[in-house]
């Protein structure tokens, strides 16, 4: 097993973060790249792939997708109920 590093615990004043994961970090990555893009453009496609990325989660989560083992009682509710208003031969049945 390899051997941890020792980490240091001693509050500090300032916290340093890199600015790939704070701050303008991504926005100025996509600007400085070989794309050559503008400011507003690569702000709509920071934007753009963050709402496709929370759309893809919906919908996993909603279309029953995620395994079994992910999900507690109150995610079983939410989506017997949700798919309970979708059309269906089931619920047309008992129209």
């Amino acid at each position: 097993m390899a051997k941890c590093a020792n980490l240091n615990r001693e509050p500090r004043d300032v916290v340093e973060a890199t600015t790939d994961i704070a701050g303008p970090g991504v926005v100025s990555v996509l600007i400085n790249t070989a794309l050559d893009l503008t400011h507003e453009q690569a702000l709509y496609a920071y934007f753009v792939s963050a709402i496709l990325a929370i759309l893809a989660i919906v919908y996993g989560y909603l279309s029953d997708s995620l395994p079994e083992s992910y999900l507690n009682e109150t995610d079983r509710t939410v989506l017997a109920s949700f798919q309970a208003c979708l059309p269906s031969e089931k619920n047309a049945a008992r129209m």
